[in-house]
């Protein structure tokens, strides 16, 4: 399962444009965003690194799935590690990110961090387990793996855009979680992803390749 999680690592460096998209472009773009809607900058940079994320290439990840396919590999392993590799790319980008927003910010640039507070945090990471729970059956099943990622995200995030336009609008104002928001955020989290894996383990073993 280690190298199926090295082969999506080994596919996203050998992708420049979402290498450099994760390195350079998404803190550059965050931060002069921020100058004029810190919300802004927050959904745009967050939803970009779930984009890329999730996605693949079409071309190569096609190859690689048909591979797979007439190796003597567990599905269900093959599965487990696309969660599990797409988490930790995910979680990895978030941290950089967060790093590079940190410098830039100490170097005299608008320092959108401070804008960060526990209810954000939560409800960010609450909103990236559905989207990623959505995008990767997405990704183990499609063809079209960016198309239909990017189409699930602009679908999802309508749920979402309501309450989180709060903050496009008067960055200024601290996010805010109600109690009542959280447990609903809570129930939908756990539910989408129970849902998301059990069904990818079960829909996977009847997958054809061609």
């Amino acid at each position: 399962m280690i190298n199926l999680i090295k082969k999506d690592f080994i596919l996203i460096i050998s992708n420049k444009m979402k290498l450099y998209t994760l390195l350079f472009a998404i803190p550059i773009i965050m931060v002069l965003i921020s100058y004029f809607s810190v919300g802004l900058a927050h959904y745009l940079g967050f939803i970009a690194i779930i984009f890329i994320s999730t996605s693949a290439d079409e071309g190569v990840e096609g190859k690689s799935s048909v591979l797979l396919a007439s190796l003597p590999i567990n599905k269900n392993h093959i599965v487990i590690s696309q969660f599990l590799s797409t988490y930790i790319i995910f979680i990895l980008s978030s941290i950089y990110t967060i790093l590079v927003l940190f410098i830039l910010g100490k170097l005299g640039l608008h320092s959108i961090l401070d804008y960060y507070n526990t209810d954000l945090i939560r409800f960010l990471i609450g909103l990236s387990i559905i989207l990623i729970s959505v995008n990767v059956p997405i990704k183990l099943f499609s063809n079209r793996n960016s198309n239909s990622s990017l189409s699930s995200v602009s679908f999802i995030n309508i749920i979402f855009i309501s309450r989180y336009f709060k903050m496009l609008g008067e960055a200024s104002e601290p996010f805010e979680l109600s109690s009542a928001g959280t447990i609903i955020l809570a129930i939908i989290v756990a539910a989408s992803f129970m849902l998301s894996i059990a069904g990818s383990l079960l829909a996977y073993k009847d997958k054809e390749y061609y």
